[in-house]
């Protein structure tokens, strides 16, 4: 693309390759008064920044040129700008991006495990953790990351999760929690609700344990969960929600308003937050089914639920076509319930067409030779196990509750029992777009996502309430495991050049030389200011010898071996002395 463009931009380039950074800015930012939208030149004027030690200049550029970019060179750009934030010292901003480079394949386990030797640098267990987790799935073979999961997670707070009832959804929050935090399950027993200062506790759903935590003050920090079944709870308005510190609400429009019909003052008392409900797309195996007649339909079954009505479509969809089945799984909670459907399935003669398959021990196997997912509810309660079969090419069925268009495309949402025949007996059946479609969902936002961003910022005020209240303690922080390193600026690694890595990302094309006779340098005005905190600025210094590369990393190196140790002390079981993976 770039062989296409001016004279003035070629010797732009040429001057930047040969290292005349200043000479190269000059002109090509001339070239941008002109062409203020070219993500290449963005970006090239960004990477010469980013060699001249000009890395708030060098981000801002940088942004511009993400936002004009289409195609390969966005993932160029990409690199340059991760490369830009741990340069100066924001992995959180980087971190943000990974998800796009891995869509344009620049992401590897070297990005991510310098990201969280940054976060570590800030003190930043959480986003160290988040890195090498995505790095340990990268490449499963680093067993050297094992030792630093413990080390990190001895370093963090301890972690409750509690509920009323045991079921899928704590089981995967405490699952999900264990892997970073060390962490425990409290199940109907608000008696192990005991808290230190520097605990965490996570409540999933409304009920006794919540209300029970919120009466009794708890004294270290405290997230209430709620399902979109949950909004409903008239048990929210005996909540104590000023002791909460803040509340995760799975749902949409409808479950935030209402929340608030419910709880009119609870902006004012603790902080609310809508997010996905908690499912990982990823534990569900994709298989690719053909049309058939089996439609599955998951408890617990309960008045909302609405298993009476799921019978009535049934019975008008045997008339139609006798050979379709309907398979439930899953308990009754409500005897009368149960009876009812048992009675009604042999009234209307729907013996070997509904069947009660009670609790099933594992969803996805019990889905393998079903086409069909129905969701008969008068609310969204249970919509996770729709997505979950969607994800597995399951067709969608869902019932028209109040809000349902804003859970599901409105092409599998029915009201009567007609429009259930037609949405099984007509239209496409097209597995991998229900796959796509729940992808493409959480995608824009995730349940975890949400949830580690609550998480690092109640895990902050833990640490710094701790470095007030023990400030003789403060050895005991990640920081002080070791020797201050100097602020070095790291070695630039623009996108154009090859990274001192073992993994390189693709090259761009070297530019062709070409001779011009440059215009005097327009004066150019000052950078605006960045997004993020200005630093003093430092006089320009040479590109880091790879000596002077590798002394910095073994400070890092020993800098995390004295935490291995000092973890090694205070659980006084001996271990083996491990290297860390930040070593270049």
């Amino acid at each position: 693309m770039s062989q296409t463009k001016s004279p003035m931009y070629q010797q732009a380039m040429s001057l930047a390759e040969a290292g005349q950074h200043e000479q190269a800015l000059r002109l090509i930012r001339t070239y941008l008064q002109t062409n203020p939208n070219d993500s290449e030149a963005l970006n090239d004027a960004g990477t010469i920044l980013f060699c001249m030690n000009r890395g708030q200049e060098a981000i801002k550029m940088l942004e511009k040129a993400r936002g004009c970019a289409e195609g390969d060179i966005l993932g160029q750009i990409l690199w340059n700008l991760c490369e830009t934030y741990l340069q100066e010292g924001y992995p959180a901003e980087a971190a943000a991006l990974f998800d796009a480079m891995e869509q344009h394949g620049v992401l590897n386990v070297d990005v991510l495990n310098r990201a969280a030797n940054v976060f570590l640098n800030r003190e930043a267990l959480g986003g160290a953790m988040e890195c090498l987790l995505r790095s340990l799935r990268q490449a499963p073979e680093q067993e050297i990351l094992h030792p630093m999961f413990e080390i990190i997670r001895s370093k963090r707070p301890v972690v409750t999760v509690a509920a009323d009832t045991d079921g899928p959804a704590v089981r995967q929050i405490y699952d999900y929690m264990n892997l970073r935090f060390r962490t425990q399950l409290t199940v109907a027993d608000p008696r192990q609700l005991t808290q230190t200062s520097e605990s965490l506790c996570i409540i999933v759903g409304a009920g006794q344990m919540l209300r029970q935590l919120s009466m009794n003050k708890p004294a270290g920090k405290t997230i209430a969960i709620l399902s979109a079944q949950d909004v409903y709870n008239p048990v929210l308005k005996s909540i104590c929600w000023n002791t909460i510190d803040q509340v995760l609400v799975c749902g949409t429009i409808e479950q935030a308003d209402m929340l608030t019909e419910q709880i009119p003052d609870i902006h004012k008392k603790t902080h609310v937050q809508m997010t996905d409900e908690p499912l990982d797309i990823q534990d569900w195996t994709f298989t690719q089914r053909g049309r058939g007649k089996r439609i599955a339909a998951a408890g617990p079954f309960n008045a909302c639920n609405n298993p009476m009505f799921l019978i009535q479509c049934m019975q008008k969809l045997n008339y139609l076509d006798r050979d379709y089945r309907l398979y439930l799984a899953g308990e009754f909670q409500d005897k009368a319930i149960e009876r009812y459907c048992r009675n009604a399935v042999s009234r209307m003669n729907l013996e070997g067409v509904v069947f009660f398959d009670g609790p099933v021990s594992n969803l996805q196997s019990w889905l393998r030779d079903k086409q069909y997912f129905v969701h008969g509810s008068i609310s969204p309660a249970g919509i996770h196990h729709v997505w979950a079969a969607m994800a597995c090419g399951v067709k969608p069925v869902v019932h028209g509750f109040a809000g349902a268009e804003e859970w599901m495309d409105s092409r599998y949402v029915f009201m009567i029992a007609e429009e259930f025949c037609a949405v099984i007996q007509n239209g496409e059946y097209q597995p991998g777009q229900y796959r796509q479609w729940i992808e493409a969902r959480y995608s824009q936002g995730n349940f975890y996502k949400t949830l580690n961003t609550t998480l690092s910022k109640l895990e902050r005020q833990i640490q710094l309430s701790r470095a007030t209240s023990h400030p003789a303690e403060s050895s005991h922080t990640p920081a002080a495991a070791a020797p201050a390193m100097p602020a070095a600026p790291v070695a630039p690694r623009p996108y154009t050049q090859a990274p001192a890595m073992p993994m390189q990302p693709p090259m761009m094309p070297a530019q062709p030389q070409q001779t011009w006779t440059p215009p005097a340098a327009p004066v150019m005005p000052a950078a605006p200011q960045s997004l993020v905190p200005e630093k003093p600025e430092t006089p320009q210094t040479d590109r880091r010898s790879i000596s002077e590369i590798a002394e910095n990393a073994l400070k890092a190196s020993l800098r995390l071996r004295d935490m291995l140790n000092e973890a090694q002390e205070q659980s006084k079981t001996p271990q083996e002395n491990f290297s860390v993976p930040f070593v270049r």
